[in-house]
């Protein structure tokens, strides 16, 4: 059952542009439902959704760390994130070529489920803000504030971003985006940015 109160809205930007679209589809695979014993690493939270999250971002040491910036596709930490230094061939998925086994990038349907299956609450954690994605398992996923970066500075530092593997056109993809609104809820924003800016990344675990 989806956590109206949580979250206010999930906002598509890409429809106003008359050239992208996304399909979302909500029959998601329900873990609680799976008898089986599935193997998970040690990082992989199980949230029981369709598929397991990782408990920091590519790159983070511990969960409270942005970790490293990427470029979608780029598998590169560069010092500066702009178009000359950019090509839109670029398209491998980053937690797959980065951490490899059954890690990879999350598509629009999981960030959708995990958005609508979780509690979604703007937290505090040793001082480090975020947003914390509370499972009806008892089991928790903290992103912490990153924004993204554009040459060599950071644009929007109070908002958690991750990549999602999904490209809009040929110049931009699909990123997760959540803000701190009024009322302590969270907006939630599933939104088109162009593909040569740096945004962390989020590996979830396919069973």
């Amino acid at each position: 059952m989806k956590n109206v109160a949580n979250y206010l809205i999930i906002l598509i930007t890409p429809f106003l542009m008359g050239s992208c679209f996304v399909l979302i589809h909500d029959d998601c695979y329900d873990r609680d439902d799976c008898d089986e014993e599935l193997y998970l690493p040690d990082a992989a939270v199980d949230l029981g959704l369709s598929v397991a999250w990782a408990s920091s971002n590519v790159g983070a040491e511990d969960l409270l760390e942005s970790g490293d910036y990427f470029a979608w596709g780029d598998t590169v930490v560069k010092e500066e994130y702009v178009k000359a230094n950019y090509s839109n061939r670029y398209n491998k998925d980053i937690a797959s070529s980065k951490l490899g086994g059954n890690w990879r990038m999350p598509t629009v349907e999981e960030v959708y489920e995990l958005v609508d299956r979780c509690k979604v609450v703007w937290v505090s954690k040793e001082d480090v803000e975020g947003v914390e994605f509370r499972s009806g398992n008892g089991n928790s996923i903290f992103l912490p504030k990153t924004g993204y970066k554009e040459s060599q500075d950071i644009f929007a530092e109070d908002i958690p971003m991750i990549w999602i593997y999904a490209t809009c056109n040929a110049t931009d993809a699909y990123s997760l985006a959540l803000k701190n609104s009024e009322d302590d809820k969270v907006e939630v924003l599933i939104k088109s940015r162009e593909r040569y800016v740096g945004i962390p990344i989020r590996a979830v675990w396919a069973y």
